[in-house]
């Protein structure tokens, strides 16, 4: 998929936000169908502003990014509105702490965030799968390993994104075999976990610094 611009400013969406990305959204469709990710006002958060007027097109999210300690249940409420309205929303950036990837980690908000995107079936993206000497990093500093890390080197940011992951997994393999009545087994993986699993995998090995968890 694409995701065509990183947290626009305060720039107008109607005349600036919006006919710049109608033009990338036109190109694209010439060559792919695949789900266009489109940035909103205000780094990402004015979803309600899109939502009164959204892009032409099929096939398009809009960007919803939050930081736990300061992002509260006003950006929620925001979410609510663009829901209410029709589009869809994907959450590429979100972190445990403070919007400046530091300070303290407020995990009881980001538990809120995140039944908030279970709820509303919003794919997720957390930030940041690095070793950078910030409270919203998944490694300690100094991490060599490209893949395959200890949990002694996960910072606390870290652990909770891994527990919650690994708790997401577990629940969407234990749904259908409840719903069957018979056990999965565990060398199967459901499409929509493998994207998650794909997605997680592409984002290390492109360095992008971010945890993934689709939901389709």
């Amino acid at each position: 998929f694409f995701e065509i611009f990183n947290e626009p400013l305060q720039e107008s969406w109607e005349t600036d936000i919006m006919p710049y990305e109608q033009q990338i959204v036109d190109t694209i469709r010439r060559h792919s169908g695949n789900l266009i990710i489109c940035g909103t006002r205000t780094w990402s958060q004015d979803v309600d502003l899109a939502a009164d007027k959204p892009l032409k097109g099929f096939n398009l999210a809009y960007t919803l990014h939050f930081y736990a300690a300061y992002h509260k249940e006003s950006l929620r409420e925001k979410a609510r509105v663009a829901l209410s309205k029709g589009i869809a929303l994907f959450a590429s950036e979100w972190g445990t702490c403070y919007f400046d990837g530091n300070g303290q980690l407020d995990l009881n908000e980001t538990n809120i965030w995140l039944d908030f995107l279970a709820e509303h079936n919003i794919s997720d993206a957390n930030w940041a799968l690095n070793d950078k000497d910030e409270a919203c990093s998944a490694l300690l500093p100094g991490t060599q390993n490209k893949a395959n890390w200890s949990t002694d080197v996960l910072t606390d940011s870290g652990r909770f994104v891994r527990s919650h992951l690994k708790s997401t997994r577990e629940a969407e393999t234990k749904k259908p075999a409840e719903e069957e009545g018979a056990a999965e087994p565990l060398d199967q993986i459901s499409s929509a976990q493998g994207v998650h699993i794909l997605f997680t995998l592409v984002l290390s090995l492109l360095a992008m610094g971010m945890t993934a968890n689709l939901r389709a």
